[in-house]
């Protein structure tokens, strides 16, 4: 009797269940189905460097002091060979001082201060347009000149 009771509500109870599992279901197939949105965003390519005369604008140099890199104080500039390794941005010019963080090939910044000549580099001050906290001295070696964002 007793096992005849269990059956019973298990029965009952697999009932309600498929009921309830029923009732979540839409009335309309073709509302079952959902479509994901994708949305592709292209990765950063190289910003070409401006050469004189092809109308590529640089913000101007207020001091008049331009490196023999050709990087002068106001300027842009974008990193560029590492190999995708990054450069590291360091608390101040030359290869014993610490990194501050590694910035990302093709990432512009806008140069604040230098130059200043340590272990073979030129040193530039760079301080990013869109994030005042990425800053810190990097090699020229690494760096393009690019036209002002602005």
């Amino acid at each position: 009797m007793v096992v005849l009771i269990g059956l019973v509500l298990a029965f009952g109870l697999c009932a309600v269940i498929a009921t309830l599992i029923n009732g979540f279901k839409p009335s309309n197939p073709a509302m079952a189905v959902s479509t994901a949105a994708l949305t592709v965003i292209p990765a950063p390519s190289s910003t070409p460097i401006p050469l004189p005369g092809d109308g590529a604008t640089v913000t101007p140099n207020p001091s008049g002091d331009v490196s023999h890199d050709g990087i002068a104080l106001g300027m842009y500039v974008q990193i560029s060979g590492t190999g995708g390794d990054g450069l590291k941005m360091r608390v101040g010019p030359g290869m014993e001082s610490d990194t501050l963080f590694l910035g990302m090939e093709s990432e512009v910044y806008k140069v604040k201060d230098g130059p200043k000549d340590a272990d073979g580099y030129t040193w530039w001050y760079l301080e990013a347009p869109y994030d005042q906290t990425r800053k810190g001295w990097a090699a020229s070696k690494y760096l393009t000149i690019v036209a002002s964002p602005h």
